[in-house]
């Protein structure tokens, strides 16, 4: 199967497991090199990502302001649009302090490899993801999603804007290993099998 594809991998008694080949591309710098060394990965906060409208929230958010009140009787001499300010400034926070890994299904990509590795003077690292709960494929859109804070965490409510994308973006076959804490070193998601230089 080609190595940028699913595929299923035996395992004992016959069953079967679904596994992923990933790959993150990295300029040479003292740094990569150092968490090459370490077998660790940079989780970046979203603020140093290439888009900015990354891990942003709809400037149109509304709705769900009983549901910010309940239990929360600092709020009650708060008007509505004050307590959605004050909330949407609060999970901003949240947003914009989680850690972000990038990978991409593609290990031959041109763009990639001028814009991620040092216009191709870097590598490419090849990892084996057997548990996938790691990792989310980015879902790339032509608008981004409008939610309220009726539905924060949820998969179909606020906490889609941690894994979808403008449809710009669709060439880079994105996925992401999402952390709570950003700007930090963190484990391997998978087996590092192959080391790939441009």
């Amino acid at each position: 199967a080609p190595a940028t594809r699913s595929r299923y991998q035996p395992r004992a008694l016959g069953a079967y497991r679904l596994t992923m080949r990933l790959y993150k591309y990295q300029p040479v710098t003292k740094y990569s090199l150092a968490n090459l060394r370490a077998k660790r990965l940079w989780a970046a906060r979203p603020a140093a990502l290439n888009d900015p409208h990354e891990f942003r929230l709809s400037t149109s958010m509304a709705g769900g302001v009983e549901q910010l009140r309940d239990g929360n009787p600092h709020l009650a001499g708060l008007s509505d649009a004050a307590v959605l300010e004050r909330a949407r400034e609060s999970l901003e926070a949240k947003l914009q302090s989680m850690g972000v890994v990038s990978f991409t299904e593609d290990p031959s990509s041109i763009p990639m490899w001028a814009h991620y590795a040092d216009h191709h003077r870097g590598f490419c690292l090849e990892f084996n993801v057997e548990d996938l709960s790691l990792v989310h494929r980015v879902e790339y859109v032509d608008a981004l999603p409008e939610s309220d804070f009726s539905s924060i965490w949820r998969k179909d409510g606020t906490a889609q804007v941690l894994w979808k994308k403008a449809s710009a973006w669709r060439s880079e076959r994105e996925w992401r290993l999402i952390r709570a804490e950003g700007g930090e070193l963190i484990e391997y998601p998978g087996k590092l099998i192959r080391l790939i230089f441009g």
